[in-house]
């Protein structure tokens, strides 16, 4: 039988891009395509009291409350603690492209939850990753090495999900579909897996680039927690309040409303 964990969830902080932090933590944009978000060193400590470590950190549910247009519902994706910082409490520090997928605008006012996943997340037995526009056409032999490097970067893969990958040595960024990942639909990544890395193949002309099954994935891809998924607040995100007023709006609205993340199964 999988142990079930301790429940841990925060209460509702804003999450900023890297580069909002101060200078002294500028060490944050060194790679910006990565999994890992920082968080208060009090929100750390419960935790590492709590012993829930999953490999090279924590990887927890982040969900975002306030999610706009076309997505218009919250929307969760596994990521990493990877440390802390000791500024404002409720402030949550991530990559830009995790608040650019819930379909929010980085630097206003996103506000998530974190909570962890009811069962650990377990290790990859198999990830396969299709690479997409010039990231597919620079895939080679001789650049095998940087993309390997690259997926280093992150410690929990989902199925269907994209991928940014930092690929130093040629200083650009591509972008790769999560395909296949075993034995759960998010799996823990520490290197101890080979990934299959596929370039794009010759396609018909005319033809999808990407495979169907694969573009049904992409489609998916913001449902594949659906068993954390819950109603939206019966609060209007777009209404004109204060910061304060709106804050405090949806946390009364969310309160009884967050259930316990579990993993979702392939």
């Amino acid at each position: 039988m999988i142990p079930r964990r301790q429940q841990i969830t925060t209460e509702i902080c804003t999450v900023l891009p890297y580069k909002y932090a101060p200078l002294s933590y500028e060490w944050m944009t060194a790679n910006e395509a990565t999994d890992i978000i920082y968080i208060h060193r009090r929100k750390f400590a419960q935790f590492v009291n709590a012993g829930d470590v999953d490999g090279e950190g924590f990887i927890v549910s982040l969900l975002f409350i306030n999610s706009l247009p076309p997505i218009s519902r919250p929307y969760s994706l596994p990521v990493r603690i990877g440390g802390f910082h000791v500024e404002e409490p409720d402030i949550i520090y991530a990559p830009p492209w995790m608040i650019e997928d819930a379909g929010l605008h980085p630097g206003e006012i996103n506000e998530a939850i974190i909570s962890t996943y009811d069962t650990p997340v377990p290790p990859a037995t198999k990830i396969q990753l299709i690479l997409t526009g010039i990231g597919a056409e620079l895939y080679g032999p001789e650049t095998k090495e940087i993309y390997e490097a690259a997926i280093g970067s992150y410690g929990c893969i989902q199925a269907g999900s994209k991928m940014r990958l930092y690929l130093a040595e040629l200083n650009l960024i591509a972008e790769a579909i999560v395909s296949e990942v075993e034995p759960a639909a998010i799996v823990r990544f520490n290197g101890e897996v080979e990934v299959d890395i596929i370039g794009e193949e010759q396609e018909p002309v005319g033809g999808p680039i990407i495979p169907q099954h694969i573009l049904k994935k992409l489609e998916e891809s913001r449902n594949i927690g659906e068993e954390v998924v819950v109603a939206p607040p019966t609060v209007n995100i777009n209404s004109i309040f204060t910061p304060e007023e709106r804050r405090a709006a949806i946390r009364a609205a969310w309160a009884s409303k967050i259930p316990t993340p579990q993993l979702p199964t392939l």
